[in-house]
């Protein structure tokens, strides 16, 4: 029998090429979407380009909790064993903006939506594996527990989102700390410098940014998705749960990315969902 991942994030960029590497690797795939006219197009380009490989599509606005719960029923619907699931969607914004549950955006997409997912899926989980996708910008975050949704008139883009990526650091250091003892697997690591669509607005992902003009500086999806594919699919990790990966070797955390951190941040992402 196959084994099945889910990979979130993956109509463009590093999940598409990951969803690919996998598939071809004889895995069952679901990618995701945040709508169908995103899905299709990248569901089709898999079949064509594996015919024999098996892709199945899901869609879900992880701006909203009740569609990251919606997801996270119909997969223990159709899947009574999810080997890996790999939170792989993130944003970046430059202006603040609330999710449709009122969270800033960036910790709502990046963090907590992942955070409900994992909870959510751990029926269908059991020993499986927990990926996150994160980023060497997670050493430059921060958080004010006083305002970690950034609440104040200050807002940085950037500085929310390296916080982000400490939050999937912090994440899969506390899911490995609660639920390692029952065989299940949380490792997040770092793609590099990524050549995606991935920095731009939502509504405008056809124009120049910043990012655009980095172009030279950026490796393929292809070479950013393989430390994530490794994790996936290797059969023996060499490195604790709960670790931080970059070129397939597991890296040192900055002083942020502490225990007690970890656990503080599980405790308001569970008040923040609703429990």
């Amino acid at each position: 029998m196959k084994k099945t991942i889910l990979i979130t994030g993956s109509a463009t960029g590093i999940g598409l090429a990951a969803a690919f590497e996998l598939g071809r690797k004889g895995w069952k795939v679901y990618i995701h979407a945040r709508s169908e006219a995103r899905g299709k197009p990248a569901l089709e380009s898999l079949r064509q380009a594996d015919p024999a490989g098996e892709y199945a599509l899901l869609t879900a606005d992880l701006a909203s909790f009740d569609e990251v719960r919606q997801l996270a029923a119909r997969v223990r619907r159709e899947v009574p064993k999810l080997e890996v699931l790999w939170n792989n969607a993130g944003l970046m914004v430059s202006e603040r903006q609330n999710s449709a549950d009122g969270w800033e955006l960036q910790m709502a997409v990046n963090h907590l939506a992942p955070f409900l997912l994992t909870r959510e899926l751990l029926p269908v989980l059991g020993t499986g594996r927990v990926i996150t996708t994160s980023s060497a910008a997670h050493l430059a975050g921060r958080f004010r527990w006083d305002d970690w949704m950034d609440e104040g008139k200050n807002y940085n883009g950037l500085f929310t989102y390296s916080k982000t990526k400490l939050a999937n650091v912090l994440f899969t250091r506390e899911l490995a700390a609660r639920y390692g003892s029952s065989g299940l697997v949380a490792q997040c690591f770092h793609p590099g410098f990524v050549r995606t669509e991935f920095g731009k607005p939502r509504e405008t992902a056809h124009k120049k940014t910043f990012m655009d003009y980095l172009a030279f500086a950026q490796i393929s999806p292809q070479t950013g998705c393989d430390t994530g594919v490794f994790l996936a699919d290797t059969d023996l990790l060499p490195g604790p749960n709960g670790s931080y990966w970059s070129e397939r070797k597991v890296r040192k955390l900055g002083n942020s990315a502490s225990a007690e951190n970890a656990q503080r941040l599980w405790e308001l992402s569970e008040t923040a969902i609703g429990k």
